[in-house]
C-alpha cells in the first residue's frame, strides 16, 4: 500500500537508524522511471524502487556511503546525475537526476511535524539544506521547477515492489489485473519492442539484455513472477534470486516437471533446499486449471493478492 514518506522515515529514526529518501527529479531520453519515482534506503534495507537494476544499486550504495558522514543537524541534501547505457544489462540511454535527502535520528522532531501533512505538496529546495516544507498547492504529480531549483512532490511512496519478467501473452494479460493492488510494478523483458504500446502509467518497463542482472539488483523483500519466453532465461532469473535469497515471494510459470528439473540444477549449484522449497512453481491458484493466457493471468493475480495478504 502507499505510505506517506515522513511516517516511514520517522519509523527508522525512532529506531535510531539513518535513512535516505532518494527521488528522481529529472529524466531525459530513455529511462527506466520518470520524475516522481522514489524510495527509502536504510543501512540494511529499502522500500520502494526507482527502477533500472544497476542504476538503483549504485544509487543505494551512494546513499549508504553518505551515512558515514552523518550531518550534524540531522539532515543533508545533495544531487547526483546518472548517464544510463547498456552496462549491466540495461538498454536505456538517457540521463537521470537523483535528489538524495539524508536523515539521522536528530531530525526526528522536524520529521514528526511533517507527518501531519497529508493534503499539501512539499517543496524540496535544491539550493538549501533545509528539510522540505509544505506549500499551498493542489495535490498533483511531482515536478521540478528549473528556474527556482525547487522539486515539488506529494508525500507518498510505494511500499512493495513487484517484478514481472516477460512481456508475452501471459504478461500482457496479467498487467491490467494488478491495478489497485498498491504495488510498484516493474515489467522486465529483453527488448523494448516486446512491450505493448499501452503500458499503464504506473508500470515501469525495463528493457534488459540480461534479465537476471535486474533480478540480482532487485530490492530486498520484492515479489517476483517469472514468465519469460525462454526456459534458459527463467532458470537464470530464478537462480539469481535464489542465490541472493532476500526475495519476498517468487513464482515461476511452468509445470511440476519443469520445477523438478530446475530444482536439481539449483541444488547442484549450491542453493539450499530451504530456498528451493520457498518458490512457487507453477505459480498461480491451483483452483484455476484452464491454460489460456487470460485464465493463467487471473490465477497468477490471485496468487499475488494472497502474497500481499500474507505480508
Amino acid at each position: 500500500m502507499a505510505i506517506a514518506w515522513p511516517h516511514a522515515i520517522l519509523a527508522y529514526l525512532e529506531q535510531e537508524q539513518c535513512v535516505a529518501h532518494i527521488m528522481i527529479i529529472a529524466a531525459k531520453g530513455s529511462t527506466p522511471r520518470g520524475i516522481g519515482a522514489d524510495m527509502l534506503v536504510s543501512a540494511h534495507g529499502q522500500e520502494g524502487t526507482i527502477g533500472g537494476g544497476a542504476m538503483e544499486f549504485q544509487a543505494t550504495e551512494i546513499a549508504r556511503q553518505a551515512f558515514k558522514n552523518r550531518p550534524q543537524d540531522g539532515f543533508s541534501r545533495f544531487v547526483e546525475t546518472f548517464a544510463l547505457g547498456p552496462d549491466l544489462g540495461q538498454c536505456c540511454g538517457g540521463h537521470i537526476t537523483i535528489l538524495y535527502e539524508i536523515f539521522t535520528p536528530s531530525a526526528m522532531i522536524t520529521v514528526r511535524d511533517l507527518c501531519a501533512v497529508t493534503d499539501k505538496m512539499l517543496c524540496h529546495d535544491i539550493t538549501s539544506q533545509d528539510i522540505a516544507r509544505p506549500i499551498d498547492r493542489a495535490l498533483t504529480s511531482a515536478y521540478f521547477e528549473k528556474e527556482t531549483q525547487h522539486y515539488i512532490a506529494p508525500v507518498t511512496t510505494a511500499s512493495k515492489s513487484l517484478y514481472i519478467y516477460g512481456a508475452g501473452h501471459v504478461g500482457r494479460a496479467l498487467i491490467p489485473l494488478l491495478q489497485g493492488l498498491q504495488l510498484s510494478v516493474i515489467w522486465v523483458d529483453t527488448d523494448k519492442s516486446r512491450f505493448p504500446d499501452d503500458v499503464p502509467d504506473d508500470v515501469t518497463i525495463v528493457p534488459a539484455a540480461d534479465m537476471a542482472v535486474v533480478a540480482h539488483h532487485a530490492p530486498q523483500g520484492a515479489f517476483h513472477v517469472v514468465l519469460s519466453y525462454s526456459h534458459q532465461f527463467d532458470e537464470a532469473i530464478c537462480h539469481a534470486l535464489l542465490a541472493k535469497g532476500d526475495f519476498g515471494k517468487l513464482g515461476l510459470i511452468g509445470s511440476a516437471t519443469k520445477k523438478a528439473r530446475f530444482d536439481k540444477r539449483f541444488l547442484q549449484a549450491g542453493i539450499s533446499q530451504e530456498l528451493i522449497d520457498a518458490y512457487h512453481c507453477p505459480v498461480g491458484l491451483r483452483a484455476i486449471q484452464d491454460k489460456s493466457p487470460a485464465h493463467v493471468a487471473f490465477s497468477i493475480a490471485g496468487q499475488i493478492a494472497q502474497w500481499i495478504e500474507d505480508t
